[in-house]
């Protein structure tokens, strides 16, 4: 009785006497195992007591906490097996002289790392035990294929680390890892090499595995010059003598960062790029820049306006093939001789379309420049509301200028009758302006022609815009709207001093976009010689607003 007394009034203070003597556990020296919620752990416990009996085992829950009798709460996820059993000695410590504890994981919760990319059978593979090599990965998951390069890790809440095959196979992985399995390229191997063409290596092969391949250099290929290029054009001239004489040296490259290695002949210059034919040619002392490019096939299309020659000691130039193709023969197209690569680069077409189309953005079309009625169709045509009038076109050089394009939409083919289809030049932007709406005011206003009205504006409103009348003369009984309909005009009779006194109704109603109103003097009009002369029809509808 007295024992359990002193227990009862233990238990109030075991849970702090567990959080205290949790953090002053010692860390182990090496990294161990630790529980995670849902792993079973096997709890044997000696106190000397034969009324003590506590369970086999206990799972932790999703809380990553266990009950334990006479114990309480144990917190156990991310905890060691010993510092798990130290803190349930240490609470038994309060109740019982003599107490012993081995805690030990009977089963591991289930948990997975995900292997995709170059493998047998990319997926998930569960981690069984207390931890999973990358080696063990690998395996579980069918092993790498023949294409299988570099690795790369991603574990959640850091950033993603690249791992070399055959450096990291003891790589400890975690429940939630990624491990991509990244597909390695061929190296492009040209010029004078026994077997030229792609060959495919290992992530980590160097200059001597890529010549091993390619059957080594030819008797007529210099191989003090050889050139390297990476995915950003960059060069890298390499001695291949040396490279072959001392393979275990630093000058014996890794090649994965590269795509190419042109192993040129004597006296002969690698053009690679932007051509319609690149490889190598035959380059005398009095070769320039666009013969060379003649015997590549010439530029393509995507072609750049420069160029990076490489010489012989590694160095990078720019050539300027714009001044070289305006003035082939002259100071401007450079002597080639001492080169040994042409990189010609590649220019980004871009037109953009903005305003009122269907599609507005960045065009990126296979050649400049193109005719506008091509822009705007592949912007996906104009909208409903779209000004064709008044096009604006801005130059890459700042220049502006309008271009009517009501003519040109639809157009399948060239405009036929001359009809002008302007040209956009590479870099430019096309407005396609929204359409206001105007009305025409003819006749005896002051100031008569085109003008933009606003929403629910009449015929006052017209005439107001055009200045008011222009003499007593004015028919204010016979104003007219003159209204396109299909292939006929309507014609509405205003008269104006109704209309004043009787509201919109008695002015026909709002404007719409390209109608007329004319203020005539005369009293007798014919309005189908007025429609005919306006609009090209002799059909009229008569409708009076008295």
């Amino acid at each position: 009785m007295v024992l359990r007394s002193y227990a009862q009034r233990s238990l109030a203070s075991i849970g702090l006497l567990i959080t205290a003597t949790s953090g002053l556990l010692a860390q182990p020296a090496t990294e161990q195992y630790r529980i995670q919620p849902g792993d079973v752990l096997a709890i044997a416990v000696n106190v000397g007591m034969p009324d003590y009996v506590p369970p086999p085992s206990v799972t932790v829950g999703p809380d990553g906490v266990f009950a334990f009798p006479a114990v309480g709460q144990v917190e156990a996820a991310g905890k060691t097996r010993q510092e798990v059993a130290a803190a349930i000695r240490t609470a038994l410590e309060t109740l019982y002289r003599k107490v012993d504890v081995t805690v030990n994981v009977q089963e591991y919760r289930t948990q997975d790392v995900y292997v995709l990319g170059e493998v047998g059978k990319a997926g998930p593979v569960p981690v069984l035990g207390p931890s999973l090599t990358l080696a063990q990965a690998i395996a579980q998951a069918g092993g790498y294929t023949e294409a299988a390069a570099s690795l790369t890790l991603h574990r959640p809440g850091a950033e993603p680390r690249e791992l070399r095959r055959g450096e990291s196979e003891a790589e400890a992985l975690r429940p939630g890892d990624i491990l991509n399995v990244v597909k390695r390229r061929p190296l492009m191997v040209v010029g004078e090499v026994v077997r030229p063409g792609p060959v495919t290596l290992p992530p980590d092969a160097r200059l001597t595995d890529a010549l091993a391949l390619a059957g080594g250099v030819t008797p007529e290929g210099d191989a003090q010059h050889a050139v390297l290029v990476n995915d950003q054009s960059r060069t890298t001239v390499v001695d291949l003598q040396q490279v072959l004489s001392n393979p275990q040296s630093q000058i014996n490259l890794p090649v994965a960062e590269y795509h190419t290695l042109v192993v040129g002949p004597r006296q002969a210059v690698a053009v690679i790029g932007e051509v319609k034919s690149p490889g190598l040619y035959p380059a005398g002392r009095d070769m320039r820049l666009t013969q060379l490019l003649a015997l590549a096939g010439g530029l393509a299309p995507l072609a750049a306006t420069n160029a990076t020659g490489v010489d012989e000691r590694g160095e990078a130039k720019p050539l300027d093939l714009k001044a070289a193709l305006s003035a082939p023969g002259s100071e401007s197209d450079a002597l080639i001789y001492g080169y040994r690569t042409i990189v010609v680069a590649q220019e980004r077409r871009e037109i953009t379309v903005l305003g009122e189309v269907q599609n507005p953005g960045v065009l990126t079309p296979d050649t400049v420049p193109l005719p506008l009625s091509s822009v705007l169709a592949t912007a996906g045509g104009p909208t409903e509301k779209a000004d064709l009038r008044g096009v604006l076109v801005c130059g890459r050089d700042g220049t502006q200028r309008t271009a009517d394009a009501t003519q040109l939409v639809g157009q399948s083919a060239p405009p036929a009758g001359g009809l002008a289809d302007p040209t956009i030049d590479n870099g430019s932007v096309v407005i396609v302006p929204l359409r206001q709406a105007r009305v025409t005011v003819l006749g005896a206003v002051r100031n008569p022609g085109n003008y933009t009205f606003a929403e629910g504006d009449t015929v006052v409103d017209a005439i107001g815009l055009a200045g008011g009348f222009a003499s007593k003369d004015a028919g204010l009984r016979k104003i007219a709207l003159l209204r396109r309909q299909a292939d006929a005009v309507e014609v509405t009779e205003v008269n104006l001093r109704a209309g004043l006194q009787g509201g919109n109704e008695l002015l026909a109603g709002p404007l719409q976009d390209r109608d007329v109103v004319m203020v005539p003097t005369a009293k007798k009009i014919d309005w189908s010689q007025i429609a005919a002369w306006l609009f090209g029809v002799s059909t009229v509808y008569r409708n009076a607003v008295r």
